[in-house]
């Protein structure tokens, strides 16, 4: 238990440390940035916070592609500097200019080539501070912003479970058994159903505004804005028909014969109230905190359904077991981990659900590295 409890703070404090890295990696970068652009042509002595210029012929070019546009590697011929080379990243309207035999104005700094004047246009090289300069610190004030909400949301699910468990143990809150109405089946019974909460709503509406800023860059570069919007509005739709389904379809329900479940599909699954062994309970630790697991098990002794998830009354579905004389067992103070469910109640996992969601991830993964490294428009 010490030790989940422990590992629930490792994905925060990743998340922050790459935040943090971010951050110093964007402030190194602005620095050197700053400098090139407060650097003046060296009088006499050549130093680090001065630049050289020279004149001379391209000798030669070597045309290339890579994902932010074309990349030519030129020699440059010079009467006093000898032989320099570069390798430049023209605009679309800057490539053709840079051909063999243009004369060229080369800036040095700090010994490297950062920028080629032909025809009076101002091409940099991958050695420019100034135009290799990346917007990294939008991504570090991102992780860093996830990381700290993070840490604040364990620590405000560890303080409400504590005064929820002080106030269970002096009797301030008494949950009453759900009130007897008309299932879906027609008969009188007991139903609960999930309802919306901060902590439960405020999960997706963070994670929408992670998508919109992991995307952002996408979405303000014309050559990749239609891919990263569909992407977006694709995301948010399906997350929001998830929701509204769910809200509306699913629920527990029992009578004096069966208990059952309704998806978010609006399935149902049921289990004659004498085939069932008993309803274990437990949770997951997770990187918010713990996650509480309701598993009714069938007469085999394998998981028959299962109720999880924070949008849930557990209070409720255990006065609705006892109400219809299911045996509960375990409790939700035990922590089992994810990959040890089938340990605890077997069936709860199988191998194609992880397959599923693993392949399910992979692909998310490959659209987001497709629409992110995609080809942009300079």
């Amino acid at each position: 238990m010490r030790t989940a409890r422990v590992f629930i703070w490792v994905y925060p404090a990743l998340v922050l440390a790459i935040g943090l890295g971010f951050l110093i990696w964007s402030y190194f970068q602005a620095a050197d940035a700053d400098a090139y652009r407060r650097a003046s042509q060296c009088a006499g002595t050549v130093t680090s916070s001065c630049y050289e210029i020279f004149t001379g012929v391209i000798s030669s070019v070597q045309v290339s592609q890579s994902r932010s546009g074309e990349r030519d590697d030129v020699v440059i011929k010079t009467g006093t500097a000898g032989d320099l080379t570069a390798t430049l990243e023209p605009s679309d309207s800057a490539a053709p200019h840079v051909r063999t035999g243009a004369n060229v104005t080369v800036k040095r700094y700090r010994g490297q080539v950062t920028l080629v004047t032909v025809d009076g246009i101002g091409v940099a090289s991958t050695a420019n501070p100034a135009a290799t300069q990346s917007d990294s610190s939008r991504y570090g004030w991102l992780f860093t912003g996830i990381g700290v909400v993070s840490a604040g949301y364990i620590l405000y699910s560890r303080r409400r479970r504590s005064r929820r468990e002080a106030w269970a143990e002096t009797g301030a809150i008494a949950t009453g058994a759900p009130q007897q109405g008309i299932l879906p089946t027609g008969t009188l019974g007991w139903s609960v159903s999930p309802k919306p909460s901060f902590s439960a709503l405020g999960r997706y509406a963070f994670g929408v505004v992670g998508l919109v800023f992991l995307t952002l860059r996408a979405l303000l570069d014309p050559a990749r804005a239609i891919g990263a919007l569909a992407l977006d509005g694709t995301v948010v739709v399906l997350a929001v028909a998830a929701l509204l389904l769910f809200y509306r379809n699913a629920r527990v329900f029992a009578d004096r014969e069966q208990v059952a479940k309704v998806s978010l599909f609006g399935r149902t699954k049921s289990l004659a109230l004498h085939d069932v062994r008993s309803a274990e309970r437990f949770s997951v630790a997770n990187r918010y905190g713990t996650v509480k697991h309701l598993v009714f098990v069938g007469p085999d002794g394998r998981k028959a359904f299962e109720v999880a998830g924070v949008a849930w009354d557990f209070d409720r579905l255990d006065a609705l077991c006892r109400e219809a004389g299911i045996q509960l067992g375990g409790s939700y103070d035990d922590l089992i981990g994810a990959f040890k469910l089938n340990s605890r109640v077997p069936g709860t996992t199988s191998w194609g659900q992880q397959l599923l969601w693993g392949g399910g991830l992979v692909v998310v993964i490959i659209v987001l590295v497709i629409l992110l490294v995609g080809p942009t428009q300079r």
